[in-house]
């Protein structure tokens, strides 16, 4: 059987149980992190982790993942794969990656996809009129 996540619903205040696979889809991060996001949560399975979440988001760039309980070697952990998240394409989930800082949004890109955001921002640009 599968290991369950259970995700903190913030309105209620009550832990909801999920798949690994529900969970992902409930986090406040693009698909190229999902990956990261599995390692994590499986080398935090091999720990003794309990599958509590209380969120799992992107800020400033980066992974942020907040278990509910966790040991010092869970921390140093996560701490680690947050780190890690920066170095892969939050869109894609491609390596090597970086931060890159765009009308006040950091965010983690490849080369390929920033270069496509970009484009994006430019056509959009071009439409625009006061």
């Amino acid at each position: 059987m599968e290991p369950q996540i259970y995700l903190l619903d913030l309105w209620s205040k009550e832990y909801r149980q999920f798949t690994l696979a529900e969970f992902l889809s409930r986090c406040e991060c693009r698909p190229g992190w999902h990956q990261v996001i599995t390692e994590l949560c499986e080398k935090l399975w091999e720990l003794g982790w309990d599958g509590r979440v209380k969120q799992c988001k992107e800020k400033f760039g980066l992974l942020r993942f907040y278990p509910d309980n966790y040991t010092d070697e869970m921390y140093r952990l996560i701490d680690h794969y947050q780190e890690r998240s920066g170095e892969f394409c939050e869109l894609c989930g491609a390596f090597p990656a970086s931060l890159h800082m765009d009308r006040g949004w950091v965010s983690t890109r490849c080369d390929d996809c920033y270069s496509e955001e970009l484009a994006k921002l430019a056509r959009a640009s071009k439409n625009y009129t006061i």
